[in-house]
């Protein structure tokens, strides 16, 4: 479990208990899987806990890191860095 202790947006505060970070910042160029346009995708998001330091923005880099798995049989793999908190809050309506 990663506890949820940050928020932020292009848009305003809707009133959460989060701390927030209301900013520009929160913007996405560009389009999505499906060639959908990625505008309004983070007008709220809120930061996962998982490798990032509570208490800093969502957008407070850097990024997380994927974590490496262990050894077995001499062999070893890495699972994929999981999305950025940005990322991983796309707009819900």
């Amino acid at each position: 479990m990663y506890s949820l202790t940050d928020a932020g947006g292009l848009l305003k505060d809707p009133g959460t208990k989060l701390s927030y970070d209301h900013g520009s910042g929160f913007v996405s160029p560009g389009t999505g899987f499906e060639g959908e346009p990625l505008a309004g995708s983070f007008d709220y998001v809120i930061a996962i806990n998982y490798n990032r330091q509570p208490g800093t923005s969502p957008l407070t880099g850097p990024a997380p890191s994927a974590p490496r798995a262990a050894a077995a049989s001499g062999s070893t793999s890495t699972t994929a860095a999981p999305p950025t908190a940005a990322s991983a809050s796309p707009r819900t309506t």
